[in-house]
């Protein structure tokens, strides 16, 4: 079978979870990669990549930009796009199309037109949720998906609810948890509390991922108990919150109790995860109404067999089962944080965690339920087609 895979910010370090899904199909798949722009060098390693970069016209895209701002249409059509994105279909011919996120999909979607070939669309999270307010992107996505030949995915049932929201038929849709490699996350060493206990949370700093909300509660904390010997860890980079949080600890005078790891590589991500004793991930709804799917931090967390922290925010619960695999609290509701930080210390290792990871995110098994979808999609194009 050949798969199309479109990601607009292949091998980004954001995006590992899309690089990781298409290492594990290519095993079974011959698989291709359009991006518009490459990611980072040192995590990209799969030679089957075509860079089409995305270059509207100036004129076009700014009256383009117009009419999305004012709510008027959404469209992605660009005829130099379009003419080298046709060539590589007709050059690769792929039984299948899968896109990353409803909103680049279009670029896709708008471009290639024909309705031979199935086409999924993954909605992960933000393009669930934050353009809900926008018309034109509702009657963009319907008239998409009301095409026989393209097809929804939604990462938890959270996103198929807000998707079904934008007016998608999403009965024409499928669910599939993303997948996580069990064998890289797996934890070799137990370390004991004697020197003191870690919290990590290792995702970017974007704003749903709720990190000044983490700070605020750990300052409430050390207020109410300053002889604790708890540390915390935030890993990851990028993202204009990083500054924002960085410049809240200062101001805190919490420099001496939370370490920034910086950019971390998937095996730093294992190793600082194999030091750690919780995982803390307080996402909340973002500035623009964006929320998460399901945090493929929080699968590797449990995978490492950590207790979780987290929050009741689209799809975690269906995840993180409070009093079992760990603590949930409100969005925002700090001072409950603070009572969880004390609480979840009370945990110990928890290999339930890997199990209920196992059982709904294991890489292998996601594979093969992706490859039942995409034959699903090219019968049911196919019958359409001869009908």
């Amino acid at each position: 079978m050949r798969v199309l895979v479109f990601s607009e910010g292949f091998g980004a370090r954001t995006l590992t979870f899309v690089y990781n899904e298409v290492k594990a199909l290519s095993e079974f798949c011959d698989v291709h990669v359009l991006c518009t722009e490459k990611g980072d060098a040192e995590l990209l390693q799969y030679d089957k990549v075509t860079e089409i970069k995305w270059q509207p016209n100036r004129i076009v895209r700014r009256l383009k930009w117009e009419l999305w701002k004012r709510d008027l249409v959404l469209d992605e059509k660009n005829s130099a796009f379009s003419k080298k994105l046709n060539e590589l279909i007709d050059s690769f011919k792929p039984d299948v199309i899968h896109c990353h996120f409803g909103f680049e999909a279009l670029k896709v979607t708008d471009n290639f037109t024909r309705n031979d070939i199935p086409i999924i669309v993954t909605f992960h999270g933000y393009d669930a949720t934050e353009f809900d307010n926008k018309e034109s992107y509702k009657r963009k996505l319907k008239a998409t998906f009301d095409r026989p030949n393209i097809f929804p995915m939604f990462v938890s049932d959270y996103i198929r609810q807000r998707v079904a929201r934008l007016t998608v038929n999403t009965e024409k849709g499928f669910l599939l948890y993303l997948g996580i490699d069990l064998d890289r996350f797996k934890r070799r060493n137990f370390p004991d509390k004697s020197n003191g206990v870690q919290f990590i949370q290792i995702s970017s700093f974007a704003g749903q991922k709720g990190h000044v909300y983490t700070v605020e509660a750990i300052r409430r904390f050390f207020d109410k108990y300053p002889d604790s010997n708890a540390r915390f860890v935030f890993g990851g980079g990028g993202a204009v919150e990083l500054d924002v949080v960085r410049a809240q600890v200062k101001k805190l005078n919490l420099e001496n109790k939370i370490h920034f790891t910086g950019k971390i590589n998937p095996e730093e991500v294992r190793q600082w995860l194999e030091q750690s004793h919780y995982f803390i991930h307080p996402s909340v709804v973002g500035p623009k109404g964006e929320t998460e799917g399901l945090p493929t931090a929080i699968m590797e967390a449990m995978a490492m067999e950590l207790p979780i922290l987290s929050t009741y925010h689209a799809g975690i619960p269906e995840l993180v089962q409070p009093g079992i695999n760990g603590l949930l609290v409100n969005e925002k509701d700090i001072d409950a944080y603070v009572a969880k930080f004390v609480e979840i210390q009370e945990w110990s290792y928890c290999p339930q965690n890997r199990t209920r990871v196992f059982e709904m995110c294991e890489i292998k098994s996601h594979t093969r339920q992706l490859i039942s979808v995409y034959q699903k999609v090219i019968h049911l194009t196919l019958g359409v087609n001869k009908a």
